[in-house]
């Protein structure tokens, strides 16, 4: 079986992708309020900005390792809820638990799409 070094480096390159942003978003959901924008105009954004972000870091997930999706849904969810109780035990920060449902939407929206897509497939 020959190797596609193509396949593997872009494998590799999104694998970075995926970790890089697992640190960003890490840094960015423990840092202190006070160094965010403000979020005086919309309250719900903040719902969505977890979604979007979980829905993305699930489909890189997903992408870099496709032989483990349910391993990948898994560890982004508990991931998401570390974030919470992290966020609870710092002085400048709340641990919300509709945030991290908000997580699981956004990770369970990813995996409607793949289910789709899978299904959609089949039936071609």
């Amino acid at each position: 079986m020959r190797l596609n070094w193509r396949r593997y480096l872009a494998r590799i390159e999104v694998k970075m992708i995926f970790f890089s942003l697992i640190f960003i978003f890490t840094i960015l959901f423990l840092v202190p309020l006070y160094l965010l924008p403000p979020d005086d105009i919309f309250h719900w954004w903040d719902k969505a900005q977890h979604m979007l972000i979980f829905f993305i870091l699930s489909f890189l997930g997903v992408i870099a390792y496709p032989r483990i999706p349910k391993t990948i849904f898994f560890a982004l969810a508990a991931f998401g809820g570390l974030i919470e109780i992290i966020q609870s035990f710092t002085g400048w920060r709340t641990g919300e638990l509709i945030d991290w449902y908000a997580d699981l939407v956004g990770i369970l929206a990813m995996w409607l799409t793949i289910r789709s897509f899978m299904f959609i497939r089949e039936q071609t």
